[in-house]
């Protein structure tokens, strides 16, 4: 798996995300990436499953350009108004998206009107606490809330509900990650500004343990069928 370039927060996704992914994703299948970025997780999928689809969609163009560089389709639009048919996408990626979105409610219907009758949104958002790290908070600037660029602290799951029945989704799997030992390695190695030996290693080693552990998780990672 490539280490460099990678963000945080991608690296802490892909062990979470990673089986659930390759098992909900078939072959052939047209995929959106609203605000994917480099395209990291696209480009896995496509050496794992065989001919798919995949556009990334993101507002940063050197984000894009690396997305491109995987040899992936790129669009720089706003995820709010999109230039495909009605109906012709099979599964839509949200990852940390929508707690940056003003008009958030517009990027769920959109991502609806999409979607073909059975297609899947894959979306992950904070929970409505937020996302804190242990013995980090009573810092300034150690919470990845509105310091980070987003707009809200995260949603309660009766809220996503209510925001997906609205626009004839609905949720089929709920599951929830970055847990406290992740958010406790995650913020020593890159917020706590100070340096212990091994403490990439000791991050990389906890995270891995995200598919198994639940203990304090304060991220919603939800599958909404149309």
């Amino acid at each position: 798996m490539e280490k460099e370039s990678l963000r945080p927060g991608t690296l802490v996704r892909y062990y979470a995300f990673w089986g659930l992914l390759k098992k909900e994703v078939a072959p052939g299948s047209h995929i959106l990436d609203l605000g994917g970025f480099d395209g990291f997780f696209d480009s896995k999928l496509k050496k794992a499953v065989k001919n798919l689809e995949i556009t990334v969609v993101d507002l940063d163009k050197k984000g894009l350009e690396k997305a491109k560089q995987r040899g992936l389709k790129t669009l720089h639009v706003s995820a709010l108004k999109l230039p495909f048919k009605d109906c012709s996408i099979d599964i839509i990626f949200c990852f940390d998206v929508l707690e940056h979105v003003k008009h958030d409610s517009q990027l769920i219907k959109e991502a609806s009107r999409l979607l073909k009758n059975g297609g899947k949104l894959i979306l992950s958002v904070p929970d409505e606490k937020g996302v804190t790290f242990p013995l980090l908070n009573r810092q300034k600037n150690k919470t990845i809330d509105f310091s980070w660029g987003h707009l809200r602290a995260g949603y309660s799951l009766p809220k996503l509900r209510r925001m997906f029945s609205k626009n004839n989704l609905r949720i089929i799997f709920k599951t929830k990650y970055f847990n406290f030992l992740t958010r406790f390695a995650y913020g020593q190695k890159f917020l706590s500004g100070s340096s212990f030996p091994g403490r990439g290693i000791f991050f990389r080693s906890v995270i891995k343990l995200e598919p198994l552990l639940k203990l304090g998780s304060r991220e919603h990672l939800l599958i909404a069928e149309k």
